[in-house]
């Protein structure tokens, strides 16, 4: 189990680790396109200085925006490189062995169909559980019970209720006949041994149910979401362009551009963000499943 565990572990540092490098490779590709902008804009500004229609106060902003954007691209670069040799690692590789990675969240797909709820069997593979599992069987036997059908048959959804949580098997089993002989020292020890199985294991199951259900809410909050911010990067997208029109035929200050090109930076990222958050908890259902909902 502690290798499943591992292997499950490593699965997801390495799906999240491709995401994060995706998303970092998106951040650098909106940071350029940006400088392109600038760079243009900086062009038609010269020529405006040399006419005398803007300030010198005016060109030298707008070039040390340029100055920003260009050491913001390096950082972006820097962070893929840590990344790189972090994915190195969790391919058991030196860094050096290493090839760039050209990767892209539109590389990366969601599962065809995610479930809106499960049953509660699929958690009985996860490794936690299945250790919790032999320990209380052994338990058990030791005190001439068992147990079966332990786990509760419900549906793991984004919306598990209180009620359905309310689970005593630490109770049922308690109040269960223990037949461990006359030595009463034994007879203790195996009921508080029984005792101490059965609350890791309804903790452990009732904890694997709780991770479930943060899954499934937070990828039906994600979907919503990233609607939400396609609306709005479209839509400063287009305030950009305007403002840039604008600029260049003279009706317009470059502090319009500057503000629209801080929207439109900060809802293209957002999206990037909400779209890398979707396929992490993806994962994260992944992983709170054992392994996934497919077949093995």
């Amino acid at each position: 189990m502690a290798l499943k565990a591992a292997y499950i572990s490593l699965t997801a540092n390495v799906i999240n680790g491709a995401i994060s490098l995706a998303v970092l490779e998106e951040r650098l590709q909106t940071s350029k396109d940006i400088l392109a902008l600038q760079e243009e804009l900086v062009d038609i500004s010269r020529q405006r200085l040399d006419l005398g229609d803007i300030s010198p106060a005016d060109f030298a902003a707008q070039q040390a925006q340029l100055v920003n954007t260009r050491a913001n691209i390096v950082s972006i670069q820097s962070s893929i490189a840590r990344q790189t040799n972090q994915m190195a690692g969790y391919l058991g590789k030196f860094p050096s062995q290493m090839q760039p990675i050209d990767l892209r969240l539109d590389d990366l797909k969601l599962p065809t169909s995610i479930p809106v709820s499960l049953p509660s069997q699929l958690i009985e593979q996860r490794p936690d559980i299945v250790q919790a599992t032999f320990s209380l069987e052994a338990a058990t036997a030791d005190a001439g019970l068992a147990i079966t059908n332990m786990l509760p048959q419900i549906s793991l959804s984004a919306n598990l209720s209180a009620s359905a949580m309310a689970w005593d098997l630490v109770g049922s089993i308690v109040q269960a006949s223990v037949n461990v002989g006359a030595n009463t020292h034994r007879r203790a020890a195996a009921e508080a041994q029984l005792k101490a199985s059965a609350a890791n294991y309804q903790s452990t199951v009732l904890g694997a149910f709780i991770d479930v259900s943060n899954a499934l809410q937070a990828i039906d909050y994600d979907a919503q979401l990233m609607a939400l911010q396609v609306e709005s990067e479209r839509t400063s997208a287009e305030s950009l362009d305007l403002a840039r029109q604008e600029f260049e035929l003279g009706t317009s200050p470059y502090s319009a551009v500057l503000s629209a090109e801080q929207s439109y930076r900060n809802s293209a990222n957002s999206l990037v963000q909400a779209r890398a958050q979707r396929l992490t908890d993806t994962v994260a259902l992944y992983v709170a499943l054992g392994g996934g909902w497919w077949n093995e």
